[in-house]
């Protein structure tokens, strides 16, 4: 490997791309927040709508052809259409290693169709170094104020299909890093969630090469007063965005 590479940043970022006055076009964040590859959610489509992309900090799509997930998606639910819009692929290299990165967003319209995907495409990369990001509308129970069996059942599944979720060094099981809240009006309260996440494949995890450690980056998000962390803001998502490194492990070189 050529020792001058240092790290590879990649940022998981929900734009919440709705017109509205403050929003952030992905030019701007690009420009704004330094990384190699960014994986978006709710990247503006041309025209109506939006889509998961990852591209790199040229703003160039990098996505790969998903035609095995398309085939995936068909196997179990032939009667609907393959939604393309909420996922993306992508493979990178660190020195001679690749690591591929699923970009997932789960839409509240397809839960289980593509919880069900996620879990089957898992399965095709095992043994795979793998960085799954995204926005997956789900929360541990120790990671939201409204805890839901279903969404900890199927994240529990992605732990047991050979993953771990990455941490930062401050966060604890009892006091975990909030990504995501919502106003409940008739309770007059905040409900804050953990709803994007990092897993990392335990093949990626226990190479004593690598290492990846992560970062919030909750000044993107509207309701930071509400999770309690910045006390500044330039806000224009209702997320907070996570920055991903990913470098050689300390004292070791990669092969």
């Amino acid at each position: 490997m050529d020792n001058s590479e240092k790290k590879k940043v990649i940022i998981s970022q929900n734009l919440h791309n709705y017109p509205r006055k403050n929003q952030l076009l992905p030019k701007d964040y690009i420009k704004k927040y330094k990384a190699d590859y960014y994986a978006f959610q709710e990247y503006p489509r041309d025209g109506k709508g939006f889509r998961s992309v990852i591209v790199d900090k040229e703003g160039n799509d990098k996505s790969i052809d998903v035609k095995n997930v398309e085939i995936l998606w068909k196997k179990y639910f032939p009667w609907t259409e393959f939604r393309s819009g909420y996922w993306s692929e992508t493979s990178i290299r660190f020195g001679y290693k690749k690591i591929v990165i699923l970009n997932i967003h789960i839409s509240t319209s397809y839960t289980d169709n593509l919880r069900l995907v996620i879990l089957q495409r898992l399965k095709q990369l095992k043994g795979k170094r793998v960085l799954l990001v995204g926005d997956f509308n789900a929360a541990f129970k120790n990671q939201t104020d409204t805890p839901i069996e279903e969404n900890h059942k199927f994240l529990s599944c992605i732990i047991g299909e050979g993953y771990t979720e990455k941490e930062d060094t401050k966060e604890k099981s009892n006091f975990p890093h909030y990504t995501f809240a919502v106003e409940d009006k008739d309770k007059n309260i905040w409900l804050k969630k953990k709803l994007d996440h990092v897993f990392i494949s335990n093949v990626l995890r226990d190479d004593e090469n690598l290492s990846v450690e992560i970062q919030y980056l909750d000044k993107v998000n509207i309701n930071y007063n509400h999770l309690g962390y910045a006390t500044m803001s330039t806000n224009f998502s209702d997320h907070t965005g996570i920055k991903i490194c990913i470098g050689p492990a300390s004292g070791k070189k990669t092969n």
